[in-house]
């Protein structure tokens, strides 16, 4: 990820954010997601149906994807929860 972020943190209602030195920190000029850019996002990086059934049952789930020499962790929250990503 360029700036230096390690982890892209996706939640409906926010505009996406990166940890960067161990903040999260917004993504500049991002808009806020709404639930539709939400699923595309994370059903574009994760294919894989254990981790798909994860985010069904669990409203969250956290994965590693890998395009060149990037590979981020992601973490997708669904609205309506109270969990804030760590």
């Amino acid at each position: 990820m360029q700036l230096g972020g390690s982890d892209l943190h996706l939640k409906v209602r926010r505009p996406p954010m990166m940890r960067v030195d161990g903040v999260l920190v917004p993504i500049d000029g991002a808009p806020v997601l709404e639930i539709q850019d939400t699923e595309v996002a994370v059903t574009t990086m994760l294919h894989d149906p254990v981790k798909l059934q994860e985010l069904a049952e669990e409203f969250e789930v956290d994965f590693s994807y890998s395009r060149s020499a990037l590979v981020p962790r992601v973490n997708s929250l669904a609205p309506g929860t109270s969990h804030v990503p760590a």
